[in-house]
């Protein structure tokens, strides 16, 4: 009985962190697209600190064009790579905290 109760009390700390981190955090959202409208695939997407330049986060959009990252609140820039297109850099991206900018 005492164990049941502990593991209730560990998973609903748990889940209430989660919760918290969650809502400290914020997202970024976009899809990646050529001229005409096409997807592009596979493209590398990195986000920078502002103004140090630290390399915060990363991911690579899916088959659709699509990417999404999360970070903390605060200003950013962030740089598109894919061989054999020109690099893309949007500069800067302001996060606020609970929010999710979509590019």
């Amino acid at each position: 009985m005492l164990r049941t109760i502990l593991l209730f009390i560990a998973s609903t700390l748990l889940l209430f962190s989660n919760t918290a981190t969650a809502q400290s955090k914020a997202g970024i959202k976009g899809k990646v697209i050529q001229a005409n409208g096409e997807s592009v695939p596979f493209v590398n997407i990195a986000l920078y600190g502002l103004p140090d330049s630290n390399l915060i986060g990363g991911a690579a959009s899916d088959l659709d064009g699509n990417f999404q990252l999360t970070a903390a609140p605060g200003t950013y820039y962030l740089l598109a790579t894919f061989l054999g297109f020109e690099d893309l850099t949007i500069n800067p991206v302001n996060l606020e905290k609970g929010t999710t900018k979509d590019l």
